[in-house]
């Protein structure tokens, strides 16, 4: 785990450098990730989450079901 390998970090071109989610670094770090597209996936499930809270929540009944 090296936080110049996590896609959580400012990338290049911003103004700010370090860490998006901690200020000091942590010894454990929880925010770790690998994954490219960690902000596109949290902006949906936020979005998703922000749907279901207002009752707009469109799922067939086999994704209710697991299916």
């Amino acid at each position: 785990m090296n936080c110049n390998n996590c896609e959580r970090r400012w990338q290049d071109g911003e103004n700010r450098k370090g860490c998006q989610v901690f200020i000091k670094k942590p010894k454990n770090c929880w925010a770790f990730t690998t994954d490219k597209d960690w902000e596109s996936k949290v902006n949906e499930a936020v979005n998703n989450y922000s749907l279901r809270k207002m009752g707009h929540f469109f799922a067939t009944r086999g994704e209710l079901n697991g299916i």
